[in-house]
């Protein structure tokens, strides 16, 4: 009996829709309850690495041995540009969520801000940081979306489906 992938996918799922709850709600909440420590840890910088390297590793294990065979174009570019989009924004740039960059070794991001505004200047670091805000949500859709269709095409081929 061997690894059922279509749980792999389900779990690629439920990551990549926690990521998405996640983002929108860290910031509601800190606002309303910042003096909550779990809250704080959600926003920790570490928190976002952690879960990109998560949802990567469901990524690879999830959609990997069903692309080799399907080859969609779809799973392909939306899990791949999903994946980009999620380590470009907590390893690259300077995580201006809800905390300081700096509090741990892995926490710590490749860029600052200043790097940026030294690097592209004011307006284009400005208008790269706030693409950022929007670059984790838009990943999280694109993974659901990989995950779903992946998961579509395996029932496609009669797979088991079910979690």
């Amino acid at each position: 009996m061997g690894f059922d992938w279509s749980q792999a996918d389900w779990f690629g799922l439920f990551c990549s829709i926690g990521c998405a709850i996640h983002c929108a709600a860290t910031p509601i909440l800190l606002a309303f309850l910042p003096s909550i420590a779990s809250i704080n840890l959600l926003a920790d910088p570490i928190f976002h690495q952690l879960a990109a390297l998560l949802c990567a590793a469901a990524l690879v294990f999830s959609l990997w041995p069903d692309w080799r065979r399907h080859r969609d174009r779809v799973v392909g570019s939306a899990g791949l540009i999903g994946v980009s989009l999620l380590f470009v924004a907590a390893f690259v740039l300077p995580d201006r969520c809800c905390g300081d960059a700096a509090r741990a070794m892995l926490g710590t991001s490749i860029l600052s801000i200043a790097d940026l505004r030294n690097g592209l200047g004011d307006l284009l670091s400005t208008q790269v940081l706030a693409a950022q805000a929007w670059m984790t949500p838009t990943a999280s859709v694109l993974l659901v979306v990989a995950h779903t269709v992946n998961i579509r095409r395996r029932c496609c081929r009669g797979d088991r489906c079910t979690p």
